[in-house]
């Protein structure tokens, strides 16, 4: 059965070390046969929930990447 891997970087350094060590964990976990999706998360606007209680069926109603 084949395996979904997110893995999200989180190093304001896009091509730093971590970015790297990821890029060799995500290429290894394709050769083994997995479907493999990074998400470089510095440079989205994700905007914590503000308590607005205004979410409908689980949707956010402020407007970000997340």
């Amino acid at each position: 059965m084949p395996k979904d891997i997110l893995i999200l970087k989180g190093s304001p350094r896009e091509k730093g070390n971590s970015a790297v060590l990821a890029d060799r964990a995500a290429a290894g976990a394709k050769e083994a046969g997995a479907e493999v999706e990074s998400i470089y998360l510095h440079g989205l606007d994700i905007r914590p929930c503000d308590g607005c209680e205004l979410c409908t069926d689980g949707e956010c109603v402020i407007e970000d990447d997340m």
